[in-house]
């Protein structure tokens, strides 16, 4: 199911909601209707770590070990 972000031009607020069909999204904020859907790190490609705070390195220091999944 998809999520986007928005933004709230009422109050600021950024967030995430599921979207189904052609409901109209509430701020859980201030409840305003007014929001902005926005090009979310989802859309992009990022992964889901990235997109809440957490620092993930985008490649491992360790060298192959050439036993992946042999475990």
């Amino acid at each position: 199911m998809p999520t986007f972000d928005f933004h709230c031009e009422d109050c600021g607020e950024v967030f995430e909601d599921l979207v189904l069909g052609s409901e109209t999204i509430h701020c859980p904020k201030c409840d305003s209707s007014k929001v902005k859907r926005q090009v979310s790190a989802g859309s992009l490609g990022v992964p889901s770590s990235r997109r809440h705070g957490v620092d993930v390195p985008a490649s491992s220091t360790a060298p192959p070990s050439g036993k992946c999944g042999q475990g």
